[in-house]
């Protein structure tokens, strides 16, 4: 009988110690980033708004197009150009070095011709350098996004000029829509019970998650840490930045 009891009793102390903690947390954006164009240029087209999921390669924004697609024709133009005289002083060479080799051409005047060849060689490297160069801008004036977001701000409009001096000022901020993070103020005997710990649960509303430890930091000059963890959220458009969230650990 006595042995029954102390089983039991056992039994409630393995269930007490075994309960979970929880932390008070609160829900923070991740992987937040701002979006601005690379090139300068007057906005045409601002293609979302604040609180928008957007899918992957979405096409969220874009420069007034007609200068970049100017750019481009007249590079191609210019490599065109070069491409018959290329093929006329190849020729040349050609016919040069036959010359030469039956010692009716001397070497200074095959150089000479070699010298031609070899500027137009270099002359359409440099067109295709800037070919390329302005097919880059173009590609830099329109905003694309490689994965679904989530849109916060919009701090741009059409007909906003972008260069080197608005640039900062004129963005759209995005955050992850697949993840976010769960944020909580702890102290140091928390902080040191719970930092080995790599898998935790959330709790958001009715419902239970599984997430991540994503940072440890003490909060510069006091004794309290700040505690961080991931939380993947697959297709949750409800969950808002500030929700109040507790930690299970």
């Amino acid at each position: 009988m006595f042995n029954k009891i102390i089983l039991a009793c056992f039994c409630v102390l393995l269930t007490v110690s075994a309960k979970a903690e929880t932390l008070s947390a609160t829900i923070e954006w991740d992987d937040k980033v701002r979006l601005s164009f690379g090139v300068d240029g007057l906005v045409e087209k601002v293609n979302v708004a604040a609180g928008q999921l957007v899918a992957e390669n979405t096409n969220i924004g874009a420069l007034i197009q007609t200068p970049f697609a100017l750019n481009i024709k007249k590079m191609q133009a210019r490599i065109a150009q070069l491409e018959p005289q290329l093929f006329d002083a190849k020729l040349e060479l050609e016919r040069a070095q036959e010359l030469f080799d039956r010692t009716v051409l001397s070497e200074i005047e095959l150089q000479k011709i070699a010298v031609i060849h070899k500027g137009l060689l270099a002359e359409k490297a440099a067109a295709q350098a800037d070919l390329e160069l302005a097919q880059y801008q173009q590609q830099q004036s329109i905003l694309r996004i490689k994965k679904p977001m989530r849109v916060l701000s919009v701090n741009m409009q059409r007909g906003d000029v972008i260069n080197a001096y608005t640039q900062a000022e004129k963005y759209i901020e995005l955050a992850s829509v697949e993840t976010v993070l769960a944020s909580a103020d702890i102290s140091l005997a928390t902080a040191l019970a719970i930092k080995h710990k790599k898998d935790f649960s959330v709790h958001i509303a009715d419902k239970k998650y599984r997430a991540n430890m994503y940072s440890l930091q003490r909060i510069q000059n006091t004794d309290q840490y700040r505690m961080r963890v991931r939380i993947v959220l697959p297709n949750e458009s409800n969950v808002l930045a500030a929700m109040d969230v507790e930690i299970e650990y």
